[in-house]
């Protein structure tokens, strides 16, 4: 059934709202550019609405379906009874800083550096869970960072998180920003590091016992430094590939739109257009829904023993001459 230009114009004005509402929770560092989709884009469903670090299925249209679910939740990706997929999907959107695979979290780069340090003395651990979570942890981190796998290694930590009593360690505001001040500092530390930045996993284990755990930390702290490198590489071809056509689709919606039609109504905007699943799941309204039962986990490590474990160790002495 053919929908009337004025029922037309009021669920525009309708998406207009929705569109601004349900993507306020979502940061700009997800989408090409770091521009937010329009609703031009959305009508569209181009490319612009389909990162392509996000699987397809949990992409925007999935958020904005399940947008109240995400909201009971408080946008948090902790472990909530039922909801498997929706804790995935704040993995990849990273709308809570203490459960994404996003680099630009201080709270994952802290967890990933120990992580690193904890998996590098695997005869340390007594429980094969903990090696395989962090283990898992570290390869869906790297992987997200260069695009390199399709999600395989994400899909397989989440499903592995899902499963197991374990997750992510979460560090008070302050004690976080005290942890990357000292770890920045490690950069200028002298590390005698007897192999490449990138064999810390697999070499480090092999390094005389005293010195490897005078520098150890120090050697984790140049692992993560060269691989945030390679991931701001990654990021920046990215970014090249689709900087071109979006330029070129920006320009010429902005000088196309509302051509020829009253009260800014696009006029390529059908009937159709409102009748997509994806329109539908922008139009859901936003509604309170009974928050679901949270699932218990257990931190991998205690934050206070995690801070100890980078900030009182034998540079110690060292750390507090360097000016922060």
């Amino acid at each position: 059934m053919e929908l009337s230009h004025s029922v037309k114009v009021s669920l525009h004005q309708k998406l207009v709202v929705m569109l601004a509402n349900k993507l306020a929770p979502l940061r700009k560092l997800n989408f090409l550019g770091e521009r937010k989709p329009t609703l031009d884009d959305y009508y569209k469903l181009n490319d612009a609405c389909f990162p392509d670090h996000i699987p397809r299925s949990l992409s925007l249209p999935y958020f904005f379906e399940n947008y109240n679910l995400f909201a009971s939740n408080k946008f948090l990706g902790c472990k909530f009874e039922d909801r498997f997929d929706i804790a995935c999907a704040t993995w990849y959107w990273s709308t809570d800083k203490c459960h994404s695979f996003s680099r630009h979290s201080h709270q994952i780069l802290v967890n990933f550096l120990l992580a690193g340090i904890v998996v590098a003395q695997p005869d340390q651990i007594q429980d094969p869970d903990l090696y395989h979570f962090l283990f898992k942890f570290i390869c869906a981190f790297h992987a997200y960072n260069t695009r390199i796998d399709k999600f395989h290694e994400q899909e397989d930590f989440l499903r592995f998180w899902w499963d197991h009593k374990y997750d992510l360690i979460e560090f008070p505001a302050r004690k976080i920003k005290h942890i990357m001040a000292k770890v920045k500092a490690m950069k200028h530390v002298p590390s005698h590091m007897p192999f490449q930045p990138d064999e810390f996993l697999d070499q480090a284990r092999f390094q005389d016992r005293a010195i490897f755990g005078e520098y150890v930390v120090v050697w984790a702290v140049r692992w993560l430094f060269h691989l945030e490198k390679v991931h701001v590489y990654c990021e920046d071809l990215e970014k090249q590939h689709n900087a071109l056509p979006e330029v070129f689709e920006d320009n010429l919606c902005a000088s196309l739109a509302g051509i020829g039609v009253e009260d800014d109504f696009p006029y390529y905007v059908t009937t159709e257009h409102f009748t997509r699943p994806e329109t539908q799941a922008l139009l859901k309204d936003i509604e309170v829904v009974q928050p679901a039962k949270k699932i218990d986990s257990v931190m991998w490590m205690e934050p206070q023993a995690a801070a100890e474990r980078l900030l009182d160790s034998d540079l110690s002495a060292v750390l507090q001459n360097i000016k922060l």
